[in-house]
């Protein structure tokens, strides 16, 4: 019968490789552990960056004349352009001039053209 004869060298290398392997469970069992404590304070960062923007939103709307209602949930913001609804607006484009007086229907149209600005149109909301 052949004998299998185990060095000192080869005894040291799998102790090291058990050794690894254990130190490689501990690190995934504590990277499982912090990852939903990471992700948190992620979202906790992404949510209030999201505060901060929507303030700013509602601020600087305001600040152009435009009576703001905040929404409760969600990310929208219903925002009617008061000031704007009623005034004559001129558009020169390619040398023709466009005359209109901006009203609810046209509103929508008026600022996609002028400034590129796409809002919703105002059939669906109440006056």
């Amino acid at each position: 019968m052949d004998s299998i004869e185990i060095s000192e060298q080869s005894s040291v290398s799998f102790d090291v490789v058990e050794q690894n392997s254990v130190l490689c469970d501990d690190v995934d069992r504590i990277m499982f552990r912090l990852m939903p404590i990471l992700l948190l304070d992620k979202l906790k960062r992404s949510l209030l960056m999201n505060r901060v923007m929507k303030r700013k939103l509602l601020r600087i709307l305001e600040h152009c004349g435009w009576e703001v209602t905040e929404a409760n949930a969600g990310v929208s913001v219903n925002a009617k352009p008061s000031t704007l609804l009623g005034k004559q607006f001129e558009h020169n484009k390619n040398g023709s001039t466009c005359k209109l007086n901006l009203n609810d229907s046209n509103i929508r149209e008026t600022m996609l053209r002028a400034m590129g600005l796409c809002i919703n149109g105002a059939s669906w909301i109440e006056s």
